[in-house]
Order: C-alpha cells, then structure tokens, then sequence
C-alpha cells in the first residue's frame, strides 16, 4: 500500500507541480491523463475566471499575487492526496464530436 500510495503521488506531482510545492515548473508535463481535467484543470480554471470577474465587476486590479498563492495550494493538495478515477469512458464521444461540428462548422468554412 505504501509503495502504491508513492508512486500515484510520484506520477500526479510529474503531472501537476513537477516536484515541490512552490515551484515554478507548474504544469511543465501537462498530460490529458484521466480526470486531470475535470479535477485540476476545470477548478484553476474556474477560480481565476471567477476571482477576474470578480475584479473587472469591482472596478479594482486582479490579484495576481493571492490567484498563485490560491493556486499552490491547490495544486500541492491535488497532487499529495489520493483521488480515484475510472477507466470506463463516460458519454457518447461520437455524438458529442457531431455537436461540436454543428456548433462550430460555420467557424470551419472561413
């Protein structure tokens, strides 16, 4: 267990914080790997649209400096904490591709 608990930490920092906390080589092997999106990307994400919006609507400056702070955080947490993922795809890939290609095909054309 313990040997299996070092390894996922080892390939999640590889994926994420590409070693210590506070580094400044965040995302250097950023990989589509199984839930990376929905459970590390998606949440940055969010927070910096958020914390931007929440500046532009106040009239004030974005904090960059507590955005990263907020962002280490985050990023060591998600790579030092077990998470599970399943390897069962969910939703229809195919059908979700044709919507796309309906929404966007007018992008295509130019």
């Amino acid at each position: 267990e313990d040997e299996k608990t070092y390894y996922e930490t080892d390939a999640r920092r590889i994926l994420s914080t590409w070693g210590d906390k506070g580094k400044n080589l965040v995302d250097y092997a950023n990989r589509e790997w199984n839930g990376l999106i929905s459970t590390y990307y998606a949440p940055r994400w969010g927070k910096f649209m958020t914390d931007l919006q929440a500046a532009c609507e106040a009239g004030e400056e974005f904090d960059e400096k507590a955005f990263r702070s907020w962002s280490e955080e985050f990023e060591w947490e998600w790579a030092t904490k077990p998470l599970s993922f399943t390897a069962e795809p969910q939703g229809d890939a195919f059908e979700l591709s044709a919507k796309m290609l309906a929404k966007y095909e007018n992008l295509i054309k130019r």
